[in-house]
């Protein structure tokens, strides 16, 4: 028997793929042309000589956010779709073993997706040539990437090994990317406050699979060298460590069973569409009067709760962040920090809902039904309007209130008390209002259009924020 059978399969089928060569076409021409414009753009400023410090740091940027969503948009639904779809089951009839599916479908959904970062490589190279930039740091910076991507599908594919939902894999995914990213870089900074060490310790340091860029630039600090291969090593045997964990998993879970963690899915699911069953026929009869689309799109009303947890985790941790250290809060630009990651958190949940009932229902069939019956499109439209006014009413209000606090707050700055600041801080804040208004109507529109031309929701919601912003 061939060793890895369904690797060798996808890649001698992805090599023939007119799209393999069209996406490393298009992730370098898009480099090539914001390289240029970043070129040009400081030579009119005089700042060339730092024209290649600066292409670096923002092609760098825009690598690690293309390698940390490649978990989300490329693995965390490839095993829980042909969960889905009963396909998984087929392959567990031949002689494949857990690994040959989990590596073999890694391959298939992420090889497009890892040469795109490839492609992106030699146009970062021409930071090099431009000057700032060491060749040590540029091969340290491509190392730290290709691992980071690899970690990012790597998670992708473990949840995806015991998810069955889309929704519900992709949303695991992003919420253990964030906590992953997050946490240890945190942990580190409070724990070197409160011991008042003067390096970050090892223990949080070595499993952050971001601290590598961070020392990627700084090799020659203090330490830095070993911390740099430390974090490097251990955040990639970590990933090897969650496809262990997927083959494992993956021939357990390929079909629906009974046991802990059904009955968690069932329990979650519950708890989003509401416990109280009086409650919930109540709910049906009132929208079934008012719009029968409606009833659809709103029925998973703990979606709004769950949102609420999410925005008083975000408001929770800048008060305490204000309650420690209230330095950090002596210029305006830090009051609109807490703004800017509330608006991102609600702008992004409110696109994945828009679109995904759109795409759920035209992959059961359940859309055509809908249409086969007497109620036209603006009916259908008006019911998801409705739907996403009721699940994010109450968190777009509350992230308003909050917006409200923090311009008095910001307002009664004593460091620097002239009017023009003052002035300038209550413009921005006002224009961010309005333009999180604005982008919560666009997203809507665009992602419940995107929503019925794309596959999956992940698609439709990328193609959405790409848009709108």
């Amino acid at each position: 028997m061939t060793f890895l059978p369904i690797v060798a399969r996808e890649l001698r089928v992805t090599a023939r793929k007119r799209s393999t060569y069209w996406i490393r076409f298009a992730a370098a021409a898009l480099a090539l042309l914001l390289s240029a414009w970043s070129f040009i753009f400081l030579r009119s400023l005089g700042a060339g000589n730092i024209a290649g410090k600066m292409l670096f740091g923002s092609l760098t940027g825009l690598a690690w956010l293309y390698a940390v969503i490649g978990g989300v948009f490329k693995t965390a639904d490839s095993l829980s779709e042909e969960k889905r779809e009963g396909t998984l089951g087929l392959l567990f009839l031949t002689d494949l073993k857990g690994y040959d599916i989990v590596l073999g479908k890694i391959v298939a959904a992420s090889v497009n997706w890892f040469f795109g970062l490839i492609a992106l490589f030699p146009v970062l190279a021409l930071s090099l040539l431009m000057g700032g930039v060491a060749p040590g740091d540029f091969w340290r910076m491509i190392a730290a990437l290709a691992n980071l991507l690899f970690y990012s599908l790597a998670l992708g594919m473990f949840v995806s090994s015991f998810m069955r939902s889309e929704r519900g894999a992709a949303g695991m995914t992003v919420a253990m990317l964030v906590f992953l990213l997050w946490l240890p870089s945190e942990a580190a900074e409070w724990h070197k406050k409160l011991t008042g060490a003067l390096e970050l310790s090892p223990w949080f340091v070595l499993p952050d699979v971001t601290r590598p860029l961070h020392y990627a630039d700084n090799y020659s600090g203090a330490g830095t060298p070993q911390l740099y291969w430390g974090s490097l090593g251990v955040s990639h045997v970590i990933g090897w460590i969650y496809l262990l964990l997927a083959s494992v998993i993956v021939p357990r879970t390929w079909q629906q069973q009974g046991g802990k963690l059904s009955r968690w899915q069932e329990n979650a699911e519950q708890l989003a569409y509401g416990k109280n069953r009086a409650r919930r026929r109540r709910f049906r009869e009132r929208a079934l009067a008012l719009n029968p689309f409606y009833w659809i799109a709103a029925r998973a009303r703990g979606q709004s709760l769950l949102l609420f947890l999410v925005l008083l985790a975000i408001t929770g941790y800048f008060a305490i962040s204000y309650y420690v250290d209230p330095q950090d809060w002596r210029n305006e630009s830090a009051f609109l920090l807490p703004g800017f990651f509330l608006h991102g958190t609600v702008k992004i949940w409110l696109a994945l809902a828009a679109c995904r009932r759109f795409v759920e229902d035209r992959r059961s069939g359940a859309l055509e039904l809908i249409l086969s019956t007497p109620l036209t499109e603006k009916e259908i439209i008006r019911g998801q309007w409705r739907a996403l006014a009721q699940q994010f009413g109450g968190p777009i209000i509350f992230v308003l209130m909050i917006d409200s606090v923090l311009l008095v707050l910001g307002w009664d700055i004593p460091v620097n008390p002239r009017a023009p600041h003052t002035l300038l801080f209550a413009a921005m804040s006002a224009a961010s209002i309005i333009i999180f208004l604005a982008d919560v109507i666009a997203l809507a529109w665009l992602s419940m259009w995107r929503g019925l031309k794309s596959r999956h929701s992940y698609t439709a919601w990328l193609w959405s924020t790409v848009q709108v912003r």
